[in-house]
Formats: structure tokens, sequence, C-alpha cells
């Protein structure tokens, strides 16, 4: 019987030592991706509004990724001139203040496409779109004033100081322009 030569017991073992690194290598991002998927949220159709609200104050909401928390924001934000829904009056403040904190993001998101749609339409559809505004705001106002009690949660005129430091400045004009024409529409001018 002929040994094989040391070189040639090489070349058949490559292949084998190769093919056995890709198959762990494959198994084990398997297993990794299995237990290691990204968080998702609940649906908020199968909670009540109060709850679906309550979750977006923890810290489980908080840990999600930002693409996760607009798709549940999508899901339960209110229409456009209804406002915020009444079962926020029920949150405690540290409650209200940690959905701040969790939603400052996907709410600045949110300003920018509402003020990006603004921009884009035609005069006759901003003159709605600012009608609907000040109906809302005079709604929101109506509501707070019925029971008698000063807003909940944060100061606003610290939650409006906050968002304007941590918007860009084209965002901050568009605001304010929009802020403007409200106005104006709103007085007649």
């Amino acid at each position: 019987m002929r040994p094989i030569p040391h070189e040639k017991a090489d070349n058949r073992k490559t292949p084998i030592i190769v093919s056995t690194c890709i198959i762990a290598f494959v198994v084990i991002s398997l297993i990794a991706a299995l237990f290691h998927r990204s968080p998702t949220a609940p649906d908020p159709a199968e909670m009540t509004k109060l709850s679906a609200i309550k979750y977006m104050a923890t810290k489980e909401f908080a840990a999600l990724p930002d693409s996760e928390k607009e798709l549940y924001f999508e899901k339960i934000a209110p229409q456009p001139g209804k406002g915020p829904p009444p079962v926020m009056e029920q949150l405690t403040d540290d409650e209200r203040k940690a959905l701040h904190r969790n939603m400052r993001k996907v709410m600045h998101a949110h300003m920018k496409k509402r003020l990006q749609k603004f921009f884009s339409s035609s005069k006759e559809e901003q003159d709605q779109m600012l009608d609907d505004m000040i109906a809302e705001r005079k709604e929101h106002e109506k509501n707070r004033a019925s029971d008698g009690a000063p807003p909940p949660g944060e100061d606003p005129a610290k939650h409006m100081k906050d968002m304007l430091e941590n918007t860009d400045s084209t965002t901050r004009a568009q605001m304010h322009e929009m802020h403007e024409r409200m106005k104006a529409r709103e007085t007649g001018k």
C-alpha cells in the first residue's frame, strides 16, 4: 500500500473544513435570528383606548425601534380635526411625561409630514387645513374649559421650549408661518 503524500491529504481536508465552518455559521446565525427578533408592539385594536395610550408610556414601548413606534402611532392617532382622545386626561403626570419622552421623535416626524403636506397643497386646501386646525383647537379648549381643571402634565411653555430647541430651523420657520396664517385666518385679517 502506498502512503498518501502529506500535501494530498491536506487538499482533501480543506473543502471538508470549509464546508463544516459554513454550515456551523449558518446554523448559529439562524438560531441567533430566531431568539433575537426585534421587539414588536401589541396590536392597539385589541386593547382599550386607555391601555393602548398607556402602553406608549412604558419602558417596553421606549425600547421599540422608531419605525415600530411610528406604525403603532399611526394605528391609534386621532383623525385630523379630532384632537387628543379624552382618555389622555386619565394619565398620571408621570405617564404623561414618559409618553412625551417616548413619542418625541415620532411626533416630530408626524409634525414634519403635516407641514410638508400643508406647504405642498394649494391655497384652497391650505385654507381648509387651517380651518380644521382652528376648529380642532377650539374644541380642545372647550373640552378643557368644561371641567375647569388646568391641563395636567408638564408646563405647556416648557413643552413648547423643549420642542422648539429640538426642531430644525426650517421646520421652526414653517411652524411659525403656519401659526401666523392660522391666527390671521381666525381673526379675519
